[in-house]
């Protein structure tokens, strides 16, 4: 009998763990959807189009109240080698937040895009036109903002081939102006990609300059990048990986337009935009790059002065914060928007408090969540000035 009422008492027991570890998978695809959508204020679609090239899809994030009466601007954003669009989350999640129509695109045979039968299996197949095409297609929805002119309110971007693609897609626009006499690209940011390999197709940074046209193009690029952004003279000892200065390189005085270009000021190119090279210590990684990548897409591309060009380039890293927990780019500095009348702001910190007191003995240093306002860009949410933000809710022609 005791045996019996044990064996039932164990299946009850299990039971219950089971039920509560249910209830708390449900609970956290529910918390995922509504940060996803940013609390039901914007729908995510998955779309698929058909180019010259092949099939591209992504991932389309709609702010609520968008459509042809009120166009927004647009940023098509993309992934590196072997990964896909949900690699963009967080830019996708942060600027739709703030009103603009977000894209994260997979590029051609990536995720659900695939190219047709002459353009496919190959490196130089997945990426070269991949933004490109996907800019065409944005901007031929009437939903997305244009100015008077006709040029498109859109922006690209992407982390490592997506940068590549960020930059061909810019290059092929300024040639498609030449003849269509309007620019469907307004912005760039590319990451942990400079022009090494989109130089094989004519662009190196000469060519870059040359077909800016006053666009806003900013780069992120790690100062102990395994692969890119290399040293004038390269140390002969250290490999790919040794400290980088980006900035003081020819390839960074040609892209700044400047002789000797320091961090965090602003210049004025040939072409009338400004320019802005924002350096820190650190080295190559996916997601916290595209912590900084939604980051500055918040600081440099407000919703209501999209259509200013000014050329940014932005040097960054995070020696040991690779496997850091960032909520910067998902929950920004301003999370009592998305529910009026709710301090998110406030729950999450004490959320993180508890969480913090619970597991203090079960994490490393290096995966702290710091929630404070934090200036020195290494960390926790970083509260950006207001007044370049903008309210995230201006459409219309721009």
């Amino acid at each position: 009998m005791k045996s019996t009422a044990k064996a039932t008492e164990k299946r009850s027991r299990t039971v219950v763990v089971l039920a509560i570890a249910v209830a708390l998978m449900l609970l956290g695809s529910i918390f995922a959807q509504m940060f996803n959508t940013s609390f039901y204020k914007v729908k995510v679609s998955r779309i698929s189009f058909d180019t010259d090239s092949g099939t591209l899809s992504g991932l389309l994030y709609m702010p609520k109240g968008v459509d042809a009466s009120n166009p927004h601007p647009t940023i098509v954003t993309t992934h590196g080698y072997l990964n896909s669009a949900e690699m963009q989350d967080e830019t996708a999640i942060e600027m739709s937040r703030r009103g603009y129509v977000v894209l994260a695109l997979d590029m051609y045979d990536h995720g659900h895009s695939h190219g047709n039968a002459d353009n496919t299996g190959g490196f130089f197949n997945f990426w070269p036109t991949s933004l490109w095409d996907a800019a065409q297609y944005m901007y031929s929805q009437d939903y997305v903002a244009k100015d008077a002119q006709g040029n498109g309110q859109i922006a690209v971007s992407g982390h490592s081939m997506g940068g590549f693609s960020s930059e061909m897609a810019i290059y092929l626009d300024e040639q498609n102006y030449a003849a269509a006499g309007y620019r469907i690209i307004k912005a760039g940011l590319s990451m942990g990609a400079d022009y090494s390999w989109t130089s094989y197709l004519g662009l190196d940074e000469e060519a870059a300059v040359a077909t800016f046209g006053g666009r806003t193009i900013g780069k992120i690029c790690g100062q102990y990048d395994e692969f890119f952004f290399a040293a004038d003279e390269p140390p002969t000892k250290s490999g790919t990986v040794y400290h980088k200065d980006y900035v003081a390189t020819t390839a960074g005085k040609t892209l700044l337009e400047q002789e000797a270009p320091q961090a965090d000021t602003w210049y004025t190119g040939s072409d009338g935009g400004e320019g802005q090279l924002h350096q820190q210590q650190g080295k190559r990684c996916q997601h916290e790059q595209e912590a900084h990548q939604s980051d500055q897409l918040k600081d440099f591309f407000p919703v209501p002065d999209l259509a200013g060009g000014s050329n940014v380039l932005h040097q960054t890293g995070l020696v040991g914060k690779c496997s850091g927990v960032e909520l910067d780019g998902i929950l920004g500095g301003s999370l009592g928007e998305v529910v009026p009348g709710v301090d998110l702001t406030r729950l999450v910190n004490d959320a993180l408090t508890a969480v913090r007191a619970m597991g203090a003995h079960a994490h490393s240093a290096d995966r702290k969540v710091d929630v404070v306002t934090d200036n020195d860009d290494m960390g926790g949410i970083d509260m950006i000035e207001p007044s370049r933000l903008g309210d995230g809710k201006t459409g219309g022609a721009h």
